[in-house]
């Protein structure tokens, strides 16, 4: 469907602002309101960054990040959304055949290390307080303790490596329109068809602006 926005103002600076104000009422009818309208949400931990088109075929293409630390050192996370096919069983020999042995890739930093992401109602030593009742841990004693548990297949997910910023790194991604920051969901990190939860999140396409005269366009998306 193309959409075209027409001014015939004789006063330049007041037809710009005419066919900003349409165009934006535009937006908010389709459900595209550009990203600084939408965005408003600043990196924090809990929060999600969900990759932009900005970023198909980089490494990041189609992520979702648990932002679990973000201050004067730096930012890190956890990508959710992408499974591996390893037997988690053959790295942490501690899983049990009653726990979930899905592996998922955390990020490319520090591969060979596993990350926990677990969901309790009561604080756990050895572990961070991400936001709600969602805790992040690298302590292989409080993965023995946890396996002990009943339901511990739902509450904890495996995760090899982390994503990580340097100072200010993050921010520049951000503002380049990279990513864009959503509150995270526990049920969102712990849902069963976690290769769709990006599509879910996913921001929308950017419309193609044709300028003609004092014609304005939207032709399509990117």
């Amino acid at each position: 469907m193309i959409l075209a926005v027409t001014a015939s103002n004789p006063h330049p600076k007041r037809r710009r602002v005419t066919i900003a104000f349409r165009m934006l009422t535009i937006f908010a009818g389709l459900g595209i309101l550009p990203s600084p309208l939408v965005a408003g949400n600043e990196p924090a931990p809990g929060m999600f960054l969900i990759a932009t088109r900005d970023l198909t075929g980089s490494g990041f293409s189609e992520s979702v990040v648990l932002i679990i630390q973000h201050d004067e050192n730096g930012t890190m996370g956890v990508v959710i959304n992408k499974p591996s096919d390893i037997d988690l069983t053959t790295i942490v020999p501690e899983v049990t055949d009653n726990v979930d042995s899905l592996l998922y890739l955390g990020g490319p930093v520090a591969t060979n290390g596993i990350m926990l992401l677990i969901k309790s109602a009561d604080a756990l030593n050895d572990a961070v307080h991400v936001f709600g009742s969602i805790y992040a841990s690298g302590s292989r004693d409080l993965l023995v303790e946890l396996i002990e548990k009943t339901n511990f297949e739902s509450s904890v997910r495996f995760y090899a490596g982390h994503a990580g910023w340097s100072p200010g790194q993050l921010d520049n991604e951000i503002n380049r329109g990279s990513w864009q920051v959503a509150p995270a969901s526990e049920q969102m990190l712990f849902s069963e068809e976690p290769l769709n939860i990006w599509q879910q999140l996913a921001p929308p396409s950017r419309p193609i602006m044709v300028r003609n005269n004092n014609d304005v366009t939207l032709s399509g998306a990117l």
